[in-house]
C-alpha cells in the first residue's frame, strides 16, 4: 500500500512515456491531485485509476491533456467543486466514473464524449436539474446518477437521444412530476431504478414496451393508480419494487405471464382484490434469461457498477433482517456482482439452508399492507424458488393452503388476515423455514407436532387464535419460544417443564396434565391491577374502562385483560361471527376492551401499519402498567421502557411529560423525525399522548447506549467495533446535516454517548434527533450541566444549535471511543492530551503515553490508522467552528478507514526511549 501524496513536480508522459494504464486504486494517498501529473501525458495512457484514496480539492483541468483515455475514475475520493469541461476534450473516453466524492457542478463540455458509454456520478451533491450534456451522449449504456439532489421533472431529451441505454438509476434524489413518455419506447433498456424521489401520476400501458427489461424499481414514490396488464409482456423481468406508493386496484391476472419474475414486492400500497389465480406461474421461466444473460454479457469496468445495488431488495421485514452475503461484495467487483445478479447466481452464505436446495437465486413475494381479499392461491405451489413470502396486513381468507408445504420457505408470514381453519401438518416439511408468522388470524384446531422437524426456526407466532387450542408441542425449537408467541390463545396448553415463569403467576396444570393460560379470577387481582394502572394514565381511564375491568366471573391469568386488549386490537378486521358465540368470559373482555382501546386509545404509526395496530392498552400490559422492572433508563425529561409486544416485537417506550407548551407543535416535529429514514438513526415509530404525557415508540436497542457500554462493558468494543460505532454515527449525521428531506440540515443537537445506541450486533442508531429542541420545558437539556462536556465552545444558552456544534460533539465521543476516558479529564484535558499524542509530540513508533484504550490498541490492525482516527476528532473539536470538517466529510473519511483496516495483524506499540 502506497502512502502520502503524489509528486507535485512529475508529469505522466516525462517519468513513464510509454506507460499504458496506471491504478493507483486502494492506496493511503491523499492531498491535492497535482495539475503538473498531467501536463505531459503519455499517448499510449488509456487508463487511469485513483479511486479509493483520500484526495480532495478539485479535478485539474490538465487531465484534458491525456489524450488517449479510454478510462478515467476518480471515484471514492473527497473530491470537490467542478467537472472541469477540458474532460470533454477526451474524445475516446469510454468510461468516466466519479461516484462518491463531493462535486457540486459539471460542465456542458462533457457533451462531446460521443463514445461515451459509462457514466457514473453517484453519491455526489449535484443538485438543479438533470445536465443537458447528457443528452447528447448518444453511445451512453450506463447511467448513474443516483442519490444526489437533483430535482424537476425528469427531461424527455433524457431517453429521447439516449437511444442505446441499458442502465439508468436516477433513485434517491428529488425528482417530481410524471413518467415521461419518451421512456417508453427504449426497448434496449435493462434496467431502471427510480425510487425514493417524488414521482407522481400512473405506470402507464406503454410500460409493456419495454420487452427486455429485467429490473425496474419506482418504490418510494407517489405514484397511483393500477398496475397496467401490461405488465406481462415483460418476460425476462427478474425484479419488479414498487412498493410505498398510493398504487390501487388489484394486481393485473397478467402478470402471471412475468416467467421470469423471482422478486416482487408491492407492500404498503392499497392493492385489493384477490392474488391472480395463476400467480405461482411466475418466475418459471427465469433460467432463459438468465442462460441469454451469461452468454451476452455486455463488457462493464473492473469498477463498474453500485456495490449496494442488490441489496435493496433484501427482505427485512417483521424484524428478520436476512442478510445475503456474497463473496464479491467488494471493490474491483461490482461488474462481476451485476453478471452474477443477472445470471442467477445470487448465492447465499454458506451457512444459508438454501445451499442445501441447489439453489443459486431464490425468490421473494411481498405483499404485505394492502387490502387484498380472498384466499391464498393454491398455484403458489409451482413456484418453486419462492423462499420469502410475505403476506401479512392484508383481508385474505380460507385455508392455509396445504401447497404451501412444499415450498422452499425461509420466511412465511400470514399475519394480521383473516384466515381460518388449520394449520396443515405439511408445514413440517419446511426444513429451511426460519421465521413462520401466522398470528392475529381465525386459525383454529391444533399445532401441529409435525412442526417440530424445523430444524431452523427461530421465529414462531400464532399469537391472538383464539380457537388453536390442544398441547404445544415441547419438541424441536419450541421450548426456546417466548409466552408472547401464544397470547391470546387461551385454549392452547403448555406441556410440564416447558413453560417459563415471564408473567406474574404461574398458570396451574390442565386436567391432561398440562399447563393452561386461563387459570386466575380476575377479581383476585382486581385491586393490583387497578393499583398499576395508574401510572402513567389513571386521570385519563374512562369510567367504562373501570366498569369493564369490575365484571365478575372472569377466569383469566394474570395479565390476561392486557392479553385480550391486545388480542382485539390486533384483530380489528374480524366480526363477532368469527369468535366463538355465547361466551360470556369473552363477552366480558369485549365489554372491557370497547372501552379501554377505543379510537382516541390507539397508537399513531409511522412504520406503515395501519393506526389501531396498536393501543395504548397493549403498551400498558407489555410493561407491567409502566412498572420500573421494565425500566430501561431515564434521562433528563423522560423514562424509557421495555415493551415486549409479542411475535418478537420488542419496542422501546419514550414517556415524556410536559404541562406547558403546543401539543401539536410537538406531534408535528414527531411526525418530521418519524419520516426521516437511515440505517443509524433510530427511527420514531409510534406517537400516543393523553394529557400530559406523551409515548414515543421505537424499536428496542438489545445492548443498551454507548454510554454504558464503555462504563460496563468496555472490553466488548474492540477496535473494529470502533471504528464501525464511528462511522455508522458519522453517517446518521451526515445525512441529517446534508441528505434529509424536504428540509436541507437538521441539527441533532445532543450528540453523545447515551444517545448513541446499539443492537444485538453493536450496530449503533443516533436516537432523539432534535428532540431536546422540542420538548416545552424550562431548562432545555442543551444548558444542563451534563450536556454541557459535549457542547461547542461557541456554543451559548441562547443560541440555536448548529451543524458545526453536532461536529464538535461527535469528535469527543470519537476521543472517548478511542481512549475510554469519560470522567477522568474534562473535555478540554482530553483534547489537549490528544493533540500533542496525535499532532507530532509523540511519532506513530513510540509510546502513547497511555491515551488509547489497551484493547483498543490490543485489537486494531494497524497502529497507523489509530493516530488517523485520533486525528479525525481532533479535526472535529477545532477550537474554530469554520475549520471543523463537514460530518459528510468525516464519513466518508472513516469509510476509508474501515476499508484499509486489516485485522490480520495486531497493532505493534515500541516502548518509549
Amino acid at each position: 500500500m502506497f502512502n502520502g501524496s503524489l509528486p507535485v513536480d512529475t508529469a505522466l508522459g516525462n517519468a513513464m512515456p510509454n506507460l499504458q494504464g496506471l491504478r493507483l486504486l486502494r492506496n493511503n494517498l491523499w492531498g491535492e491531485i497535482p495539475p503538473r501529473l498531467f501536463n505531459s501525458c503519455s499517448p499510449s495512457l488509456q487508463e487511469l485509476d485513483l479511486s479509493w484514496n483520500s484526495f480532495w480539492g478539485s479535478i485539474p483541468s490538465s487531465v484534458g491533456n491525456c489524450s488517449s483515455l479510454k478510462v478515467l475514475s476518480f471515484s471514492r475520493n473527497y473530491l470537490s467543486g467542478y467537472v472541469p469541461g477540458e474532460i470533454g476534450s477526451l474524445f475516446q473516453l469510454e468510461s468516466l466514473i466519479l461516484g462518491d466524492n463531493n462535486l457540486s457542478a459539471i460542465a456542458q463540455e462533457l457533451g462531446s464524449l460521443t463514445k461515451l458509454t459509462y457514466l457514473d456520478l453517484k453519491r455526489n451533491i449535484f443538485s438543479g436539474k438533470i445536465p443537458d450534456f447528457i443528452f447528447q451522449l448518444t453511445a451512453l449504456q450506463y447511467l448513474w446518477l443516483n442519490s444526489n439532489n437533483f430535482s424537476g421533472t425528469i427531461p424527455p431529451e433524457l431517453f429521447q437521444t439516449l437511444t442505446t441505454i441499458r442502465y439508468v438509476d436516477l433513485s434517491n434524489n428529488a425528482l417530481v412530476g410524471d413518467l415521461p413518455q419518451t421512456l417508453w419506447n427504449l426497448t434496449s433498456l435493462r434496467a431502471l431504478l427510480m425510487a425514493r424521489n417524488a414521482l407522481t401520476g400512473s405506470i402507464p400501458e406503454e410500460i409493456g414496451n419495454l420487452e427486455g427489461l429485467q429490473v425496474l424499481d419506482l418504490s418510494f414514490n407517489s405514484l397511483n393508480g393500477s398496475l397496467p396488464s401490461s405488465i406481462g409482456k415483460l418476460k425476462k423481468l427478474l425484479w419488479l419494487m414498487i412498493s410505498n406508493n398510493s398504487l390501487t386496484g388489484p394486481l393485473p391476472n397478467d402478470i402471471a405471464n412475468c416467467s421470469s419474475l423471482l422478486w416482487l414486492n408491492a407492500a404498503h400500497n392499497r392493492l385489493s382484490g384477490p392474488l391472480p389465480d395463476r400467480i405461482g406461474d411466475i418466475g418459471n421461466g427465469a433460467e432463459i434469461t438468465f442462460s441469454e444473460n451469461g452468454a451476452n454479457n455486455s463488457p462493464l469496468p473492473d469498477n463498474a457498477g453500485d456495490c449496494s445495488f442488490i441489496e435493496r431488495w433484501l427482505p427485512t421485514d417483521d424484524g428478520f433482517n436476512y442478510n445475503i452475503q456474497y463473496s464479491i461484495m467488494d471493490y474491483g467487483a461490482c461488474a462481476a456482482m451485476w453478471n452474477n445478479f443477472l445470471g442467477g447466481r445470487l448465492v447465499l452464505g454458506g451457512s444459508s439452508c438454501l445451499t442445501q436446495l441447489n439453489f443459486t437465486t431464490s425468490a421473494y413475494l411481498q405483499l404485505s399492507n394492502n387490502e387484498i381479499v380472498g384466499s391464498i392461491p393454491k398455484s403458489l405451489a409451482s413456484f418453486t424458488r419462492l423462499s420469502f413470502l410475505l403476506l401479512g396486513d392484508n383481508n385474505l381468507t380460507g385455508n392455509i393452503t396445504q401447497t404451501l408445504g412444499t415450498l422452499p420457505l425461509l420466511i412465511l408470514n400470514l399475519s394480521s388476515n383473516q384466515l381460518d381453519g388449520s394449520i396443515s401438518p405439511l408445514l413440517g416439511n419446511l426444513t429451511c423455514l426460519s421465521v413462520l408468522d401466522m398470528s392475529s388470524n381465525n386459525i383454529s384446531g391444533e399445532v401441529p407436532m409435525e412442526l417440530e422437524n424445523l430444524g431452523q426456526l427461530y421465529s414462531f407466532n400464532v399469537s391472538f387464535n383464539p380457537e388453536l387450542e390442544g398441547p404445544i408441542p415441547k419438541g424441536g425449537r419450541f421450548p426456546g419460544f417466548q409466552l408472547s408467541s401464544y397470547l391470546g390463545d387461551v385454549k392452547l396448553c403448555f406441556a410440564d417443564g416447558v413453560i417459563r415463569q415471564e408473567i406474574e403467576a404461574a398458570p396451574r396444570t390442565c386436567p391432561n396434565n398440562t399447563l393452561k393460560l386461563n387459570t386466575e379470577p380476575v377479581e383476585t387481582r382486581e385491586s393490583s391491577y387497578q393499583h398499576k394502572i395508574s401510572k402513567p394514565l389513571d386521570k385519563y381511564m374512562t369510567g367504562g374502562v373501570v366498569a369493564g375491568l369490575a365484571v365478575a366471573g372472569l377466569v383469566v391469568v394474570i395479565g390476561a385483560v392486557g392479553m385480550w386488549a391486545n388480542f382485539t386490537t390486533f384483530r380489528q378486521k374480524q366480526g363477532p361471527a368469527s369468535r366463538r358465540a355465547g361466551s360470556s368470559e369473552l363477552d366480558s373482555l369485549m365489554a372491557y376492551h370497547k372501552h379501554a382501546i377505543s379510537e382516541k386509545w390507539h397508537v399513531e404509526m409511522y412504520d406503515g401499519r395501519r393506526r389501531g395496530w396498536l393501543s395504548y392498552a397493549d403498551l400498558d400490559w407489555a410493561t407491567c402498567n409502566f412498572n420500573d422492572k421494565k425500566l430501561a433508563g431515564k434521562g433528563s425529561h423522560a423514562e424509557v421502557y421495555k415493551a415486549n409486544l409479542g411475535g418478537g416485537v420488542v419496542l422501546a417506550v419514550k414517556l415524556i411529560e410536559f404541562h406547558s407548551g403546543n401539543k401539536d407543535d410537538f406531534l408535528s416535529h414527531v411526525r418530521h423525525i418519524a419520516s426521516l429514514h437511515h440505517p443509524n438513526l433510530l427511527p420514531v415509530i409510534g406517537y400516543f399522548s393523553r394529557g400530559p404525557q406523551h409515548l414515543l415508540l421505537s424499536p428496542f436497542m438489545q445492548r443498551g447506549s454507548l454510554q454504558d457500554l464503555l462504563r460496563d462493558s468496555p472490553s466488548v468494543i474492540d477496535w473494529q467495533r470502533t471504528l464501525s460505532i464511528a462511522h455508522g454515527v458519522a453517517s446518521a449525521l451526515a445525512y441529517l446535516h446534508d441528505d434529509c428531506k424536504p428540509q436541507n440540515t437538521i441539527v441533532h443537537g445532543s450528540v453523545k454517548p447515551s444517545n448513541i445506541l446499539l443492537d444485538g450486533l453493536f450496530k449503533p442508531y443516533l436516537a432523539d434527533t432534535a428532540l431536546d429542541r422540542a420538548v416545552p420545558v424550562g431548562v432545555q437539556p442543551w444548558q444542563a450541566p451534563v450536556q454541557s462536556y459535549y457542547a461547542a465552545p461557541e456554543h451559548a444558552p441562547a443560541l440555536e444549535p448548529a451543524p458545526e456544534g453536532d461536529v464538535y460533539s461527535f469528535g469527543l465521543v470519537l476521543l472517548e471511543l478511542a481512549t475510554r476516558k469519560t470522567h477522568q479529564e474534562t473535555a478540554y484535558g482530553l483534547v489537549k492530551r490528544a493533540r500533542r499524542v496525535a499532532m507530532g509530540e509523540r511519532s506513530y513508533d513510540r509510546d502513547d503515553g497511555g491515551l488509547i484504550d489497551s484493547i483498543v490498541r490490543r485489537t486494531c490492525a494497524d497502529v497507523r490508522l489509530l493516530f488517523r482516527f485520533l486525528r479525525v476528532g481532533l479535526l472535529c473539536t477545532h477550537d474554530d467552528a469554520s475549520c471543523r470538517p463537514s460530518m459528510d466529510d468525516v464519513a466518508k473519511y472513516l469509510s476509508e478507514l474501515k476499508t484499509e483496516e486489516d485485522r490480520s495483524l495486531p497493532c505493534i506499540y515500541a516502548a518509549s526511549a
